[in-house]
């Protein structure tokens, strides 16, 4: 099936807009959803404390080592985050410089303005791909040179969630020992069924 030349820009425009959100919010995605972000961690985590002090009925000692194990479990997350984020920042910095390069000096201070705005207008999708089209104008041969630049980005971010993964998921196996420690044989069972819906959780997002 073919397509005008409108329609195509505006395909290019939608998957742009796509791409950028991906890029540019990648490194939030992957600590705030693959290690649940430390900073916004403590009420996930009291939220598992109290839905496990229910379902395993566990005693004010039990909850208070589970209390521990969980504050452990973020800080261990917290600094393998600190030592990630300097490397997710560079390349989030020299994709867009990439990006700016490609841009013509009229275009750039409307990227700049996308850049600023794009956490606000987030959930506004056509709001954003109207901007880019009034603002950008961006012509064919730049829309192929961002698809380039974005997937060596995706590539490199993936590179570094693959590095960083395996520190996660021993701290991650660690604490789920200390969990096993703490709980009665009678328990075992039940605290085996939580974490494996919090894995099941996690492989879905």
């Amino acid at each position: 099936m073919e397509f005008s030349p409108n329609r195509r820009k505006a395909v290019a425009l939608v998957t742009l807009v796509f791409v950028l959100g991906i890029a540019f919010g990648i490194a939030g995605v992957l600590v705030g959803r693959r290690v649940s972000s430390a900073r916004n961690q403590g009420g996930g985590q009291s939220r598992q404390l109290s839905q496990l002090t229910r379902e395993l009925n566990l005693t004010p000692d039990q909850e208070m080592q589970f209390a521990q194990v969980l504050a452990d479990l973020r800080d261990r997350y917290e600094v393998i985050r600190d030592e990630m984020d300097p490397r997710l920042r560079e390349v989030r910095q020299q994709s867009r410089e990439r990006i700016r390069q490609i841009l013509t000096a009229e275009q750039r201070p409307g990227f700049d303005d996308f850049l600023r705005g794009s956490r606000n207008r987030r959930n506004d999708r056509t709001l954003t791909v109207t901007r880019l089209t009034q603002e950008l104008n961006l012509t064919a041969e730049q829309q192929a040179q961002l698809s380039e630049v974005l997937r060596d980005t995706r590539a490199r971010f993936e590179a570094l969630r693959q590095e960083m993964e395996p520190r996660f998921r021993e701290v991650r196996q660690q604490n789920r020992e200390r969990m096993r420690q703490i709980v009665t044989p009678e328990q075992r069972p039940g605290l085996e069924n939580f974490l494996q819906r919090l894995d099941d959780s996690r492989r879905r997002r």
